[in-house]
């Protein structure tokens, strides 16, 4: 059996998941979807590897999808939340789904706030007042 390296739920704890790999990178995102999602300035996320993704028993029957078929790159994209508390998941872009990987939210994670993003996109769309973090590359769009 695999180590766990990340354990996570949702807000309403009906789906809860452990991680067998680290991240490939962290990323802040400012764009017109994941800000509503969050109902904030943004998100971060995580890159998974989809394979390293464990659900408990039971935890699968509350994960649902939403296609948003207008995006920034104009090709669709899925967005994974729990049915229960509307908790978003993680997102699969066309090129996530081609490499098996997913984007998933940071505060899901225990310690997932530990995880800083190397890289910030859609700049644009966040506010003056966030500011930049230090260290951090940033991008008005998707690089």
């Amino acid at each position: 059996m695999s180590e766990v390296k990340y354990k996570g739920e949702c807000l309403c704890g009906a789906i809860r998941f452990t991680i067998s790999n680290e991240h490939s990178g962290v990323a802040e995102c400012h764009c017109e979807h994941c800000r509503k999602g969050a109902g904030g300035i943004g998100q971060v996320m995580g890159t998974f590897s989809k394979d390293d993704l464990k659900f408990e028993p039971g935890s699968e029957e509350s994960i649902s999808t939403y296609v948003f078929a207008h995006t920034s790159s104009g090709k669709p994209k899925d967005k994974t939340f729990c049915k229960g508390c509307g908790v978003p998941l993680w997102t699969v872009t066309e090129s996530a789904r081609s490499k098996g990987q997913i984007f998933l939210r940071t505060a899901l994670l225990d310690k997932g706030s530990e995880l800083k993003p190397q890289v910030a996109i859609f700049t644009k769309g966040r506010p003056a007042w966030a500011g930049s973090m230090e260290g951090v590359a940033e991008f008005d769009t998707m690089p």
